[in-house]
């Protein structure tokens, strides 16, 4: 059977109506020039054998509002510099939330066929999003602030199906690195009006791993349904995608 490889990218969006001022603090040992990251897939694809060089082993794969990341507000909280979390009011960030609005794009190839490397780009991730609903009817010209925080996920996976349920069906588990990308801007609000006051970009790496079922429904194209589980944050991610063997 083909072997997947995936590439993960998510950003994140994150509302929530908390006071704070922000300044620019690069994140030690973190940050990384997006060129670098680009550099890093390119060279995941051309490092990749091409013996055995078989039909259908490069593939695509992709989704769009077919995944959910779920996380306790609490460990967003923990992640994010205390330049935005400082003026946080002690009931924002304190409870269970989910996205559901967002995208990945993968771009994988087989080594054997039961085992992929895949490069995933994900993003659209939104995190908080309902903390901004508490002032939804607040007065026009009560003072407010809103940050919006964008996540977004590049993973580097190798993925192996393990066990064959049928012809068609096999259960598959996957691990891999993933770099994560927080861009949060807030907003001040003062005589109706918003006015952007500053910006902040968190930066970190993790490990990522988990477990699902492929459904091979022709030879070229597959529907994958898997749960993983992040390091950062504890987030855990349900997907189902397409993949597509070219």
């Amino acid at each position: 059977m083909p072997f997947t490889f995936h590439l993960l990218f998510t950003p994140v969006h994150y509302h929530s109506g908390f006071q704070h001022r922000v300044t620019q603090t690069p994140i030690s040992g973190y940050n990384m020039n997006k060129k670098g990251i680009c550099a890093f897939a390119l060279s995941a694809a051309v490092l990749v054998p091409n013996a055995h060089a078989d039909n259908n082993n490069w593939f695509v794969e992709g989704a769009a509002f077919t995944s959910v990341y779920n996380y306790n507000e609490s460990d967003a909280r923990k992640e994010l510099p205390e330049s935005v979390t400082q003026y946080l009011g002690d009931h924002e960030l304190t409870g269970s939330d989910n996205d559901l609005v967002n995208y990945q794009l993968a771009l994988g190839y087989y080594l054997t066929s039961d085992t992929s490397l895949k490069l995933t780009y994900a993003s659209g991730i939104e995190l908080g999003f309902l903390d901004g609903l508490d002032c939804l009817f607040c007065s026009q010209d009560s003072e407010r602030y809103d940050t919006n925080a964008d996540l977004t996920i590049l993973t580097a996976e190798v993925t192996h199906r393990f066990y064959q349920i049928s012809e068609s069906f096999h259960v598959y588990g996957k691990a891999g690195v993933a770099y994560y990308s927080i861009d949060s801007t807030t907003r001040q609000r003062q005589s109706s009006e918003w006015t952007p006051i500053g910006s902040e970009t968190t930066n970190k790496w993790g490990v990522v791993g988990g477990l699902g079922i492929a459904w091979d429904i022709t030879e070229n194209l597959s529907l994958n349904t898997s749960a993983s589980l992040h390091q950062f944050m504890a987030m855990k991610q349900y997907s189902m995608t397409v993949e597509y063997r070219f």
